[in-house]
């Protein structure tokens, strides 16, 4: 009894010893040390940045400017401009190539509002008021103005040359009769009123046919 008692103790001792956990100790105290295999990048403090890409423009060009100045060219070879200043039309000749006024010619005032109308040789601008005023008649060529004793009373709704530019037709709203409009035919030469006569509407064009005189 006694001897089987101990080979029981001894079985389970060698049962408790199989199962006990085998810890190893290092040769040291140190840790193990892995080595890192990769590292990443660091970007470089003097390498300059990439620029972003931008699509190509195009070259700019210097655009000439022109300075203020007289143009001494004919006048026939230049142009009429109105110009606004100062509630007032002023009516310039200047030159189309470089846009200065011609010299010795003084810009011409025309009012603030008018009617007008040049003559078939485009030598002769005839002037009006809308409002009511004295009539003007500017030769071009010469480039200078007659005012006449001709004075409009009413707004001007129309005005024509006959075909050889010797008389001027203006139709106007006859505020100052009982009927519509007016129509008064001036002698340009003579600057005196030739006909006058009042019609039953207001007329907003007006010309002449090609074998009129007057």
């Amino acid at each position: 009894m006694k001897k089987t008692l101990i080979a029981v103790k001894l079985l389970v001792a060698l049962l408790v010893a199989c199962t006990a956990p085998i810890q190893g100790t290092p040769p040291n105290d140190r840790p193990i040390e892995i080595p890192a295999t990769s590292a990443p990048l660091q970007p470089s403090l003097t390498q300059p940045a990439a620029k972003p890409k931008t699509a190509p423009t195009e070259k700019a060009t210097a655009v000439p400017t022109l300075s203020a100045g007289t143009a001494d060219v004919p006048l026939e070879s230049s142009v009429l401009l109105t110009m606004w200043n100062q509630r007032r039309v002023a009516l310039r000749p200047v030159d189309p190539l470089t846009g200065w006024d011609l010299s010795g010619h003084a810009p011409i005032s025309l009012g603030q509002s008018f009617q007008h109308a040049f003559s078939p040789d485009g030598r002769t601008l005839a002037v009006a008021p809308y409002t009511g005023g004295l009539f003007r008649i500017l030769d071009l060529q010469a480039w200078r103005e007659a005012t006449t004793t001709i004075e409009v009373e009413d707004w001007i709704s129309a005005m024509s040359f006959s075909p050889d530019g010797e008389h001027l037709a203006i139709a106007y709203d006859g505020a100052h009769s009982r009927a519509g409009g007016q129509l008064t035919l001036i002698d340009v030469a003579r600057q005196t009123v030739t006909a006058q006569t009042s019609l039953s509407f207001i007329p907003r064009l007006l010309k002449y046919t090609r074998t009129a005189r007057r």
